[in-house]
């Protein structure tokens, strides 16, 4: 199944990348159709070579320098009237690490590993909530724990935040408003339910060829990882507690940001998960436990 999702997510950025490159090549061969163009940019080349061939022969360079600028600055004008820009003649690849290779020095890129993620885990982290939809809601509780996250986004004083509260008062929405501002920043970001979590901890567990590291790369990587629905997921013997544990030590040992959204209060989480986890999440100096109060939003709009 692994092979699969990364045979998908190559076949995305190859996509992508021969989007880019036939973008530029419209472009250059558009410009090339002007004689006077097509002209230059020979010169243009013979300069270059000139000049690569005086310095390996330790020669000057001065005059012929001078001169590519002036066919530069020709060539410029020559797309000017064209309507081309320069910028139009270079391919723009969505990833400036990779150029939509999906690799960097013979590694994975941090492109691959996000979108191979997002399928990994089911993930809508593309189309997140925003708070600038939050004016469809008229609750000053809410408001106030809004306020409280647009904050937490920019100052990152806390490493999790835990919203608790009953179905349908909003906790999604909000926790998916904070990810948003995150991403925003540039952080890679990951959302993933509870459920879908407690299958890659399963995947994982019981998978034992050399590829089974990705069902938690992504949770355990992401800049800020959002995990929805705390407490709906199976319990599985010597699976869900014990990795979820591994989980929340390990982002917070590398000072990675966690949203954790839960039908459960604190007596609740420590009833299910026992003390372990518990104290992970009941821990006033990582994390922020908020509980969200209120009518269901879905019927009290």
């Amino acid at each position: 199944m692994t092979s699969q999702i990364k045979e998908k997510v190559m076949a995305e950025l190859f996509a992508k990348r021969q989007i880019a490159i036939e973008r530029a090549n419209f472009f250059k061969q558009k410009a090339l159709e002007n004689a006077e163009y097509k002209a230059l940019d020979k010169t243009e080349r013979a300069l270059v070579f000139d000049i690569a061939k005086n310095e390996a022969e330790s020669k000057k360079t001065t005059e012929l320098s001078k001169q590519l600028d002036e066919v530069k600055a020709k060539k410029v004008g020559v797309l000017n009237k064209l309507k081309i820009s320069e910028n139009d003649l270079i391919p723009h690849f969505s990833c400036k690490k990779c150029n939509d290779t999906g690799f960097v020095g013979g590694e994975p890129c941090s492109c691959f590993k996000e979108r191979l993620n997002y399928y990994l885990a089911d993930s809508n982290s593309d189309n997140l909530a925003d708070f600038k939809g939050f004016k469809d809601f008229n609750n000053d509780n809410l408001t106030k724990v809004k306020n409280f996250l647009v904050k937490w986004a920019t100052e990152k004083n806390y490493n999790q935040i835990l919203l608790c509260g009953k179905t349908g008062v909003g906790k999604t929405f909000l926790g998916e408003c904070a990810l948003n501002e995150l991403k925003k920043q540039g952080k890679s970001v990951l959302k993933v339910s509870a459920f879908k979590m407690n299958e890659l901890f399963t995947k994982f567990h019981t998978c034992f060829d050399y590829e089974r590291a990705d069902y938690l790369d992504g949770m355990l990587n992401a800049d800020a990882l959002m995990i929805d629905d705390l407490g709906t997921e199976p319990m599985k013997r010597n699976i869900t507690k014990e990795y979820l544990y591994l989980l929340l030590n390990e982002r917070k040992e590398a000072n990675k940001l966690t949203i954790l959204t839960s039908n459960l209060d604190l007596e609740g989480i420590l009833k299910v998960y026992e003390e372990r986890i518990f104290s992970r999440l009941a821990d006033k100096k990582s994390t922020k436990c908020i509980l969200i109060e209120g009518k269901d939003l879905r019927f009290n709009k």
